[in-house]
């Protein structure tokens, strides 16, 4: 809504933006007053830091309750906590730091990288969901082809422009090529007959949770 405000304010007055980043402080300093402008302001970067605070939480709560057990095979100490949390802490602000070396601004933050990486989790939590014969590898191997056409999309720039021209963008390929591995990979793989309720109680087991 910000965007497209500041888009037609800025047409009708005949001005242009440098970058679309700038969408939010030019209604904050030439639409709005100077109160509301400040106030306006202050909401702006307090929900940013309060998003980036939240993704930086849920990126070290997955490393060491889901990434770290699926690799070494046992889970943290109560006492390795606060050593994990840190270093998690600092993987996932470095990868967050190197995926935006490869952007300019948001709008190509959201074409690269979430049109790209999203589409694997989004199907594979769709299948998971919907689809009685999906399984754990074929989740696994949607999560993988997504996020290697994901990488492929940030790392290789003659493969984007391709994409982008053929496609608009990668969240179509990308949502086709990880649904097909889905469903390639679970008809090649033994269903799993347990019941809903057992794979609940397995989840809870293997993060050490109790069942409530």
């Amino acid at each position: 809504v910000i965007g497209m405000s500041a888009f037609a304010i800025m047409t009708h007055n005949g001005d242009t933006l440098a970058s679309c980043d700038y969408a939010f402080s030019y209604m904050a300093t030439h639409v709005l007053g100077p109160a509301i402008g400040l106030m306006f302001m202050i909401c702006g970067m307090s929900a940013t830091m309060s998003s980036g605070g939240s993704d930086a939480i849920s990126g070290v709560t997955i490393l060491l309750t889901d990434v770290y057990p699926s690799v070494t095979g046992r889970r943290i100490a109560e006492k390795d906590y606060a050593k994990y949390s840190r270093i998690a802490l600092l993987v996932a602000l470095a990868i967050a730091f190197v995926i935006t070396i490869f952007v300019t601004d948001v709008i190509a933050y959201i074409q690269k990288v979430v049109g790209a990486f999203l589409p694997g989790v989004g199907v594979t939590m769709l299948m998971g969901r919907l689809w009685k014969r999906a399984t754990w590898q074929g989740a696994l191997a949607t999560i993988f082809t997504g996020t290697a056409f994901g990488l492929a999309i940030v790392a290789v720039p003659p493969f984007a422009d391709w994409v982008k021209s053929a496609f608009g963008g990668p969240a179509i390929p990308a949502t086709v090529l990880s649904l097909a591995a889905n469903v390639i990979v679970s008809l090649l793989t033994p269903r799993d007959l347990s019941s809903e309720d057992d794979r609940v109680k397995a989840v809870f087991a293997f993060r050490g949770g109790a069942l409530v």
